[in-house]
């Protein structure tokens, strides 16, 4: 598919970019804050991020001591009480320890195009639509562009297969890279037949140095799947393909 170049980044999609890097960030801080001494990008320090003034509290879902490699769920819904919308979907994060520089992680790792070789939940043949210029970056993947990811169906097919528009960045901080990205309402990509449309909120990865020749991968999904599933089977389909 033939990636479009376009100029400046409409307002809409370039502030949801930028809140989507920043809540992830505000997600993975306390793992950040232990990783390494060297100050990130994003500041912190503290044992816990904190989200509307509240500390955020992790339930450890499984942890390969052989790897490393820990998911967590977290705790708190905030949807309000007495509220008869169904909650949003659940926050997981996976946290990956690699034998690898961080920016050997980001250039094989990051981008739609990697993640279709290594997470087999998606269609490899996922795609970057368009690209804008004024992203912070020249670089590949690009800096601030329009993501398009078809998934498989799962949980034995009682989930079928989705589709998902996002607006999608990364950006550097000393050590740390940032990538993430969110839901767009996009025209030039109508829903597809056979596809149900769902919703990512803010989602992404950060890869942090912990030395020269190690770092430190933070996965965060939060994804809404839509349709009539209820939240059980969607944390039971997502818990399964992390």
């Amino acid at each position: 598919m033939e990636v479009e170049v376009r100029g400046d980044c409409p307002a809409p999609y370039l502030e949801k970019a930028d809140s989507a890097r920043a809540r992830i960030l505000a997600l993975a801080q306390d793992k950040l804050a232990t990783a390494t001494t060297t100050t990130t990008g994003g500041g912190g320090g503290g044992s816990a991020a904190e989200e509307g003034g509240d500390e955020l509290e992790w339930a450890e879902f499984a942890k390969d001591t052989q790897s490393g490699v820990t998911v967590q769920q977290l705790k708190r819904d905030t949807t309000p009480k007495g509220s008869k919308k169904k909650g949003r979907p659940s926050v997981w994060r996976v946290e990956v320890p690699l034998p690898y520089s961080h920016h050997t992680v980001f250039k094989n790792f990051f981008g739609p195009e990697a993640r279709g070789k290594w997470d087999k939940s998606v269609n490899p043949e996922c795609a970057t639509l368009t690209v804008y210029r004024d992203g912070p970056s020249a670089s590949w993947p690009p800096s601030l562009s329009v993501q398009y990811t078809t998934t498989y169906p799962s949980a034995g097919g009682a989930v079928s297969a989705r589709d998902f528009v996002d607006i999608s960045s990364w950006a550097e901080h000393d050590k740390t890279i940032v990538e993430a990205g969110t839901a767009i309402e996009y025209p030039d990509k109508s829903p597809v037949k056979g596809y149900v449309r769902g919703h990512n909120y803010p989602s992404g990865c950060v890869c942090t140095a912990v030395d020269d020749n190690n770092s430190l991968l933070i996965y965060i999904v939060q994804s809404d799947l839509k349709g009539w599933l209820p939240r059980r089977l969607i944390d039971s389909a997502m818990s399964s393909a992390l």
